[in-house]
């Protein structure tokens, strides 16, 4: 049986493409319009979107390879491979099935059809009887029947719908990054671990919970090095060595890791509701933010297709009360 939450479940691209063909010749595929153009809702679609934005050739684990969590001195690093190294404790969780997206390829693939109107900076909205007005910053207006705020961790939708909660919650956690250079055959110990190994490509983050006054970030640009150094310590050789090459005049930023505890606002009777980062602004650790940002969409698309195909029996208030019921304990 298919499931989302299981990967050794999902069809292989030739189970797609035979399956499809035979689904859309029986109709069981529907089809939507969108600017005059038919558009068959499909999973092949969605798997070529996929495709064709990874950020470079797929090199996915072989199905049951695990993933090496190597655990010193407090420290954990991961990677599909063996260690070799002393006093060190592992356990292996399963990881397969990833790939790495190039946000900006992903970005013009799901902008393919939509008139996208970019620089527009929101001001303000306001309630109409029957429907909601936006303002933006440029002076212009759009009046439509549902305002969906996915403007981001700071969103300004939010900073009106919840004038006195609206102020993102600084987690004990603190942060530092800073910009490194490796040698080809320093990066390959890395790379040939896992290729999602690390979040970015140049940036070394180090983060450390805050349990008393030693653990606040430093002021100064060369504390915060020191401190990036003296938390590597512990490290796995091959992870200390990049962290101990940080030159003296490396730039070090604080990142603050905050979130929203996805408090109730109001709906204005079902034209407005929040999503994403403006909703369960979180931390980066898991990718969770991405993953939950984009089954708020489908959630979101599919309780208010069942309010377009109910003709009336289920209202958009309702509609968005269900979004939101499901939602929310899912992002806590």
């Amino acid at each position: 049986m298919f499931s989302l939450n299981d990967p050794s479940t999902w069809p292989t691209t030739s189970q797609v493409d035979s399956e499809l063909a035979e689904l859309i010749a029986n109709g069981a595929v529907p089809r939507f319009t969108r600017s005059g153009t038919d558009i068959d809702v499909a999973v092949k679609e969605a798997a070529h979107i996929v495709q064709s934005a990874e950020a470079e050739p797929r090199t996915p684990a072989k199905s049951g390879s695990p993933l090496l969590v190597l655990i010193q001195g407090g420290a954990l690093a991961f990677g599909h491979a063996e260690f070799e190294t002393q006093n060190a404790k592992t356990m292996t969780v399963s990881l397969t099935h990833h790939r790495r997206i190039d946000r900006e390829k992903l970005r013009k693939l799901l902008c393919d059809g939509i008139d996208v109107q970019w620089n527009k900076t929101f001001d303000s909205f306001r309630e109409t009887e029957q429907e909601i007005l936006v303002s933006f910053k440029d002076g212009r207006s759009v009046l439509g029947s549902l305002v969906v705020g996915a403007d981001g961790a700071q969103s300004m939708i939010r900073k009106q719908l919840c004038p006195d909660t609206h102020e993102l919650r600084q987690l004990p956690i603190r942060f530092l990054g800073t910009t490194i250079k490796l040698s080809p055959e320093d990066a390959k110990v890395f790379t040939s671990l896992d290729k999602l190994m690390f979040q970015a490509t140049h940036p070394l983050n180090i983060s450390w919970p805050v349990r008393g006054p030693d653990n606040e970030t430093p002021n100064t640009n060369p504390a915060r090095i020191a401190k990036l150094k003296a938390l590597a310590e512990a490290f796995e050789p091959r992870f200390r060595k990049p962290v101990m090459s940080i030159p003296d005049d490396a730039k070090v930023v604080e990142i603050k890791v905050r979130k929203w505890p996805v408090l109730d606002w109001p709906t204005l009777g079902g034209k407005i509701t929040l999503t994403c980062d403006a909703t369960h602004a979180m931390t980066m650790y898991r990718g969770e933010a991405a993953n939950h940002g984009i089954t708020d969409a489908s959630v979101l698309k599919e309780n208010l297709v069942k309010m377009w195909a109910s003709e009336g029996l289920i209202t958009q208030a309702q509609a968005l009360e269900t979004f939101e019921a499901e939602m929310r304990p899912r992002t806590l």
